[in-house]
């Protein structure tokens, strides 16, 4: 069984420019949020912009250490 859930998001891209900044890391995180609700043995999820660009993951890993 997993110890950590770790998702990583590079927000250096045009989607996050300006004030909808906000609302681009929340859409990922809400399409995150229904991928792990309907598929739930993915271990290892791909994000993508609403421009189509791959700009981070969400995985499940052992743990390294204490958060």
């Amino acid at each position: 069984m997993s110890d950590t859930f770790t998702v990583r998001i590079a927000t250096s891209n045009a989607a996050f420019e300006g004030e909808d900044r906000n609302v681009e890391l929340a859409r990922i995180l809400h399409s995150l949020a229904s991928r792990l609700e309907n598929d739930p043995d993915d271990s290892l999820v791909r994000l993508r912009d609403i421009n189509g660009n791959r700009v981070g993951y969400a995985t499940f890993n052992e743990a390294e250490g204490e958060v």
